[in-house]
């Protein structure tokens, strides 16, 4: 009788546990909402949207692949250096000095080995689920003096089929437009910025957006590319903001005359928080826009001469300012850099403010041995953390989310997500995320099922087992009077056993 009671008491235990979790509905959306195919869903509180910490982007870029920056992968210019005696300073000059031959087999080399499918499931490792990929006008287009090969494209299609493989949503960036948006090497040409001057520039700037639209924002990738940056950092201060204006204004309307249902991200031209406050705010007649911030701390004499504490403030502040924009809003761009000390990263010749070789500064301290972490003071490596630290937990809270500048480097520290995460420099705040990620596979299988279609293996081996777990999941979907049934049934069934 005895053995009969304590069966009878397990039986509830395990029963009403089951029931406690299977009961009703199985909801991942607090859960799983970031993996795409899912909507977004957003909250309004007053005016300004804010989304759950799972549904935000934590992304990052992939810089130095597609586009090249002498920074990011400074052998490939040193290279060219050696060959020729003359040391290119963008992508421009870099295949002018080699020739189409030569740069076309230099960049195929480069473009299939920087990134493969390893990497991006090493980023889905690291908690990432977005990857911006920037990519240059000159892939789908090219001005009549231009000296840049093509070829980018087929790797930009492979990447979104490794992006879809690894269920990472994707950006595509237009990193460069013809005449330059900014003049910086980041768009292909070092040089003053003749984009919206008119003539063969917008000719082809009109021409690349309407392929770009057609072929990315159709139903092929609806729900792959899920955002799209129309231009990469154009500077407002030499461009005319309202010609950049009107741009925006076209790129909305071509994306949504060509279908393109992929959130359009807009850069703020490097005007202060708020400028564009009154463009395009309200979200029934504009949906699916996002400001874009690209929030960096060391490209003026002023921020470099500041000390950890005030870095963090300046970040703190521009949350706060972020936070009261109509718009969605996220950091596009940011890193772990206090110092500009990153070789090339003001451009190739240039120096740097933080060691007093850029043009006319005053030295705050050295760069001598900066790309090696061991000579780092415990000092500097405690204040990088610390600067990271705010800036993900800032831009998280005031915004959609962050996308770090960039997932790997040749041998800068400060820039490289994958380096900073194996040096134990990202804070524990981000690495808790990865609890988002835990329902992954049990979702695509929910939408699989409804579908009735079968599902392939997924990277991390274990559909077998989730698909298991979802037929378990699924078996308890069953009204409660039926559970009450059950479980009075073999209450009856022991109690009569002697």
């Amino acid at each position: 009788m005895f053995r009969s009671i304590k069966t009878i008491i397990l039986l509830l235990n395990g029963l009403t546990t089951v029931l406690g979790q299977f009961q009703g509905t199985y909801d991942l959306d607090s859960d799983y909402s970031h993996v795409r195919k899912e909507p977004k869903i957003r909250t309004k509180s007053g005016n300004k949207y804010q989304l759950d910490y799972c549904q935000k982007t934590f992304g990052v870029s992939l810089g130095g692949w597609l586009v090249l920056e002498p920074w990011i992968v400074p052998s490939l210019f040193e290279e060219v250096y050696e060959k020729t005696g003359e040391m290119p300073v963008d992508e421009y000059t870099y295949t002018k000095l080699l020739g189409k031959r030569e740069a076309e087999k230099a960049l195929e080399e480069h473009w299939s080995s920087f990134y493969t499918e390893e990497d991006f499931q090493d980023i889905v490792d690291h908690g990432i689920n977005l990857v911006r990929i920037p990519i240059g006008y000159w892939a789908f287009g090219l001005l009549a003096d231009d000296p840049y090969v093509q070829g980018q494209e087929y790797y930009l299609d492979q990447a979104i089929d490794w992006a879809d493989k690894y269920n990472l949503q994707v950006q595509i960036d237009i990193h460069g437009m013809p005449g330059s948006q900014n003049g910086f090497d980041n768009s292909g040409k070092r040089t003053d910025p003749t984009w919206l001057n008119g003539g063969e520039n917008m000719d082809l700037t009109y021409d690349v957006m309407d392929y770009f639209f057609n072929k990315y924002g159709g139903e092929e990738y609806e729900d792959i590319v899920t955002s799209i940056e129309v231009v990469n950092e154009p500077f407002a201060f030499i461009l005319d903001k309202d010609d950049l204006r009107e741009f925006y204004e076209y790129a909305y309307q071509c994306a949504r005359d060509n279908g393109v249902k992929a959130n359009l991200y807009f850069h703020d031209g490097f005007l202060p928080i708020g400028s564009w406050d009154r463009f395009m705010n309200d979200s029934s007649v504009y949906p699916n826009i996002t400001i874009d911030h690209h929030l960096y701390e060391i490209f003026s004499e002023h921020q470099i001469a500041l000390n950890i504490d005030q870095h963090i403030k300046n970040v703190e502040d521009q949350g706060a300012a972020m936070a009261l924009q109509p718009h969605h809003r996220i950091v596009g761009e940011f890193s772990g850099a206090f110092t500009d000390c990153t070789k090339y990263i003001n451009g190739v010749g240039m120096g740097a403010r933080y060691d007093g070789t850029f043009s006319n500064t005053k030295p705050v301290g050295s760069c001598k041995n900066h790309s090696d972490f061991d000579s780092w003071s415990e000092e500097f490596k405690n204040n990088t953390k610390e600067f990271i630290k705010a800036q993900f937990e800032t831009f998280e809270k005031n915004g959609d989310g962050w996308i770090f500048w960039c997932f790997k480097t040749e041998d800068s520290i400060e820039w490289d997500f994958k380096r900073l995460a194996s040096l134990d420099m990202l804070p524990e705040s981000f690495l808790d995320r990865k609890k988002c990620h835990n329902l992954k596979t049990i979702q695509r299988l929910n939408d699989t099922e409804k579908n009735g279609t079968t599902i392939e293996k997924t990277s991390d081996g274990s559909s077998s087992i989730d698909r298991t777990i979802l037929k378990f999941h699924q078996s308890f979907q069953l009204p409660k009077i039926i559970y009450i049934g059950v479980i009075s049934l073999i209450l009856l069934i022991l109690a009569a056993i002697p």
